[in-house]
């Protein structure tokens, strides 16, 4: 066995860890600070993030849970957000209607036609 330092000192385990991963994959490790993540925006309202002037529609089920829908009534674009975890490219392009090469973002707990649906009950 390999003394891996202090038995109670987790961080000393995990870069030991890691270390030993990159060395076994022939890779280096990235070094050097880290920089801040940008503030988050306050949720100071029950419908954020939702975009200000849309208003909200009834939302869909889906297994992972909901995706929410707002409208802004000036332009009739759709606003999609929720419980789908994905990255927001997939949201953007649906909701304005760029819907070729869907499957090519990941998208979990919903499938990209339940966000189409969504989009198109909105309409």
């Amino acid at each position: 066995l390999v003394d891996l330092g202090a038995p109670n000192d987790a961080l000393a385990l995990g870069e030991r860890v890691v270390e030993g991963a990159a060395e076994r994959w022939g890779t280096a490790l990235l070094s050097g600070a880290i920089e801040e993540p940008e503030a988050l925006s306050p949720i100071v309202d029950p419908n954020d993030p939702m975009p200000a002037g849309f208003e909200p529609l009834a939302e869909i089920r889906v297994p992972i849970g909901w995706i929410d829908r707002a409208i802004d009534p000036r332009t009739g674009r759709v606003w999609l957000g929720g419980d789908v975890l994905a990255a927001s490219g997939i949201f953007d392009a649906v909701s304005e209607y760029r819907l070729e090469g869907l499957d090519r973002f990941a998208l979990d707990g919903a499938r990209a036609d339940d966000l189409i649906g969504a989009l198109q009950a909105a309409s």
